[in-house]
């Protein structure tokens, strides 16, 4: 019945709205303080419950004229619609927190694997839906400053390496068939793609100058959390980590960037 559509969609609606206070309290004026199951709670919340309605104005008009939306349904469907892409625009804003942070070198989500969760959803489902009906391309910028948000070499053990190949084939993403509007049938644009190059390469400080004539890259890649409050911790690149490491750094280029700019 029409009163019962409306009420699924008044109780939907309101599901929004709590997780726009989440986010509000947590990401926006907050520093995304949650434990790694709380972000997984979270991102999952984000993917089942909301990011479907990006669909919303692909399929609106049609079942319009068709005769199954009420003027109710199309009024609470719209306001939720509207919810859901401030919503994403918050998540947008807080990833460029997190790279502009004072806190820099130190991500904000300091879980490893629920920060690589975000940022691949988000290029995954979010953006190409965005890209139907907005800026796909601001936040997938977002998301590779983001994921770049490293000063120091915390993987030991070669797991450096997987995070700069998986943010090198994320960015440069195909997308089979006739979907993708960028030539190539990549899944971003060009912009994106060359930001994530440049986000292993470029060097962040205010001045927006790198002075690593007397930095050692040995040194900077045993700095830990605890040691950053104490110390002035350079905000390097992979790049610049690796140029004293000879090994890491000829692994950096020869089997992670050029293979990706020969393809």
């Amino acid at each position: 019945s029409v009163c019962r559509k409306k009420q699924l969609l008044v109780i939907v609606l309101e599901i929004v709205l709590a997780l726009r206070r989440l986010i509000d309290s947590e990401m926006v004026y907050g520093n995304g303080d949650l434990c790694p199951n709380e972000w997984m709670s979270l991102i999952k919340a984000l993917d089942v419950g909301l990011s479907p309605w990006l669909m919303y104005p692909a399929i609106f008009d049609e079942q319009f004229k068709a005769g199954k939306i009420q003027n109710i349904d199309q009024n609470l469907q719209q306001e939720i619609f509207a919810e859901v892409m401030i919503l994403f625009s918050q998540v947008q804003g807080f990833l460029l927190k997190c790279s502009q942070s004072k806190l820099r070198p130190f991500h904000h989500i300091a879980d490893d694997e629920c920060r690589e969760h975000l940022h691949k959803f988000l290029l995954r489902r979010i953006c190409p839906a965005l890209a139907r009906i907005g800026d796909a391309e601001s936040l997938a910028l977002a998301v590779m400053k983001s994921w770049c948000v490293v000063g120091y070499l915390p993987f030991r053990d070669g797991n450096w390496s997987k995070s700069a190949v998986d943010l090198l084939v994320e960015a440069n993403a195909s997308i089979l068939g006739s979907g993708s509007q960028y030539p190539g049938g990549y899944a971003h644009s060009p912009e994106v793609r060359l930001e994530a190059f440049k986000s292993l390469v470029d060097d962040y400080n205010d001045k927006g100058v790198s002075n690593l004539s007397a930095i050692d890259s040995e040194s900077v890649s045993t700095v830990t959390s605890a040691s950053f409050f104490h110390c002035d911790v350079p905000d390097l690149s992979l790049f610049s980590l690796t140029r004293n490491l000879r090994d890491l750094h000829l692994e950096l280029i020869q089997k992670i960037w050029l293979p990706q700019i020969i393809a």
